[in-house]
C-alpha cells in the first residue's frame, strides 16, 4: 500500500469520527439541574411560548425549518407569529423547536442526540394532564438507559415537566 492510499484512509477515518462525534448529535443531554434553572430563569418566555401553543392547537410540529398542522382546514400561524415562535426558540435554546403529542401535551425540545436508529430526546414538556410515569431524576434514568427507554417525566412545578425518551 502506498503512502497516498494510507493518507486517504486516515483522512476518511478522521472525517468519519468527526462527523459521528459532532454532526450526529452524540454527547450528553443537559442535566435536570440545568433545565430546571433554565426554566426558572426564563419563566416569562416559557410562559409566553406555552400560551401561544395553547392558542395555536393545530400546530403539531414547529421548528426553524418546517411547520406541520393537524388540521389543514385551519390557517397556519402568520409569518409574524412564526417569527415570534422562532425567536423564542433561540432565546430558550430549544434546538429542535416543539412537538405536540396531543391537545394537552407539547414538548419543547431542549436536546436531541444520536442517529436515526439510536436516538434520544430530553425536553421540557407543558402538560395540562399528569403524565406517567413520574420519576425523581431523569439523569438517573439516562445513565441506566439502553437503546429503548419509554417516555419518563420529572415534575418541575405547575404544568411543567422534563421529558426523556430513547429509541
Amino acid at each position: 500500500m502506498n503512502i497516498k492510499a494510507v493518507n486517504i484512509r486516515l483522512i476518511f477515518l478522521f472525517l468519519t469520527l468527526c462527523i459521528l462525534s459532532t454532526g450526529c448529535g452524540l454527547g450528553r443531554h443537559p442535566s435536570d439541574e440545568v433545565l430546571e434553572q433554565q426554566l426558572k430563569s426564563r419563566e416569562k418566555e416559557f410562559t409566553r411560548l406555552a400560551t401561544m401553543l395553547n392558542e395555536d392547537l393545530n400546530v403539531v410540529r414547529l421548528s426553524d425549518e418546517d411547520v406541520f398542522l393537524n388540521d389543514n382546514s385551519k390557517p397556519a400561524p402568520s409569518q409574524e407569529r412564526l417569527a415570534e415562535y422562532r425567536h423564542l426558540f433561540r432565546e430558550l435554546k430549544l434546538e429542535k423547536g416543539i412537538h405536540r403529542d396531543n391537545a394537552n401535551q407539547v414538548r419543547l425540545i431542549a436536546s436531541s442526540k444520536g442517529l436515526l436508529v439510536a436516538s434520544s430526546e430530553k425536553s421540557f414538556m407543558y402538560s395540562s394532564e399528569n403524565p406517567s410515569p413520574l420519576v425523581d431524576s431523569i439523569d438517573a434514568i439516562v445513565s441506566k438507559a439502553h437503546a429503548n427507554q419509554d417516555p419518563v417525566y420529572k415534575r418541575l412545578g405547575g404544568n411543567w415537566y422534563i421529558y426523556y425518551e430513547s429509541w
